[in-house]
C-alpha cells in the first residue's frame, strides 16, 4: 500500500499540470456539493424556528420555469381561494405575499422585507408573539383597521426594543397602522420577512 502511495506522489510531482487540474476539479466538486447541501438544508431539512407540528404543515408555492425570481412566488390569491375551497381534509389554510415595506415615522425611513398574510395563518403555525398578539380573524377583511406585526429585528433596529411599542401608530408604506405585536427572535416567515400586515383583498 505504501508503495502505491509513494508511486502516486511521484507521478503527481512529475506531472504538475495534471495535478493542478485534479485539485481544481476536486475543489469545484466539493464546493458545488457543499453549496447544494446548504440550500437543501435551509429550504427542506432545517426546521422553521418556533413553528409547532411541522410535519403537519404543507407549504405550497407556484414555480414559473421561464421567470427569474430571487424569492418565493407563493400562490396567486384566486388560486389560494380555489385551494382553500377544495382542501376539505386540512384543519387550516393560509397564504402570504411578500413585499417591500417601509416604516417612515421617525427621523429616517427603514426598508424591510415584509409579508401580507391571512389572519388565520398564525393559528396553525403555532407561534406566539413576545409582545402583544397576532392578527384577529376579522383583520384581513376589507375595511378592517390597518394593523401590523413587527419582527424581532425590525423591533430592535427601528424601535430600539421599546417594550411599549404595542398600540403605537406608525406609517408603513404611506398608511397609518397600529402595531399589535412583536414576533420572537429568529422567526421569519416566509423567507426573511420581518414585518407582517393582514392580507386584505
Amino acid at each position: 500500500m505504501w508503495n502505491d502511495v509513494r508511486f502516486g506522489a511521484r507521478m503527481l510531482v512529475k506531472t504538475p499540470a495534471f495535478t493542478a487540474i485534479a485539485v481544481l476539479a476536486l475543489a469545484l466538486g466539493i464546493g458545488a456539493s457543499t453549496t447544494t447541501f446548504s440550500v437543501v438544508n435551509a429550504l427542506l431539512l432545517k426546521p422553521w424556528p418556533y413553528i409547532q407540528d411541522q410535519d403537519r404543515i404543507l407549504y405550497v408555492s407556484e414555480y414559473f420555469p421561464n421567470v427569474s425570481s430571487d424569492h418565493d412566488n407563493g400562490v396567486a390569491y384566486p388560486d389560494y381561494l380555489d385551494f382553500k375551497q377544495q382542501a376539505t381534509t386540512l384543519e387550516g389554510f393560509g397564504t402570504t405575499s411578500t413585499a417591500t415595506m417601509i416604516i417612515s415615522d421617525g427621523d429616517k425611513p427603514d426598508r424591510y422585507l415584509g409579508a401580507f398574510i391571512t389572519a388565520d395563518a398564525f393559528s396553525f403555525l403555532g407561534v406566539q408573539p413576545i409582545l402583544g398578539r397576532t392578527f384577529r380573524a376579522d383583520e384581513d377583511q376589507q375595511g378592517a383597521a390597518p394593523v401590523a406585526l413587527l419582527g424581532y429585528e425590525a423591533w430592535k433596529t427601528h424601535f430600539g426594543s421599546d417594550a411599549n411599542v404595542v398600540g403605537r401608530v406608525v406609517t408603513i408604506n404611506g398608511k397609518r397602522v397600529t402595531i399589535v405585536g412583536v414576533m420572537p427572535r429568529g422567526w421569519r416567515f416566509p423567507e426573511a420577512s420581518d414585518l407582517w400586515m393582514p392580507l386584505q383583498v
